[in-house]
């Protein structure tokens, strides 16, 4: 993905070959992933699982992003699933300088149930 012409996320998915609907016969970067799988699968996700870690960039992401010395990145994966059966991994790699992390989380009936939870990646300009 680029922001102002520049890098600003490196993203892999992996989608089971059941579940894909041969989304490679479309334009990725005009639809959005999750809503073709629902919409020509008939279903809607029900849960996902999000892993959000530090890293340093590797050489090769560092030539992505054009950056030449270590850098920090963040690391964000998540496992989509529809009645528990895995339909999609997804790996997004941002430069460290470049994003904040919003996380929204509600609570139901004062238990400790997580109902939502919602990411935002701002542009920080490298502030």
């Amino acid at each position: 993905m680029l922001v102002n012409d520049e890098p600003f996320i490196l993203e892999s998915n992996y989608i089971s070959p059941k579940w894909d609907c041969n989304i490679l016969r479309h334009d990725l970067e005009t639809i959005a992933i999750y809503d073709f799988i629902e919409k020509n699968k008939g279903i809607k996700l029900t849960n996902f699982k999000t892993s959000i870690q530090p890293l340093i960039l590797d050489k090769y992401e560092r030539e992505l992003f054009g950056i030449d010395e270590a850098f920090p990145g963040l690391l964000i994966e998540s496992v989509s699933y529809y009645n528990n059966i895995p339909i999609m991994f997804n790996s997004r790699i941002f430069r460290g300088d470049q994003c904040n992390i919003y996380l929204e989380h509600s609570i139901e009936d004062g238990n400790e149930k997580l109902i939502s939870s919602r990411v935002t990646i701002d542009q920080m300009n490298g502030k």
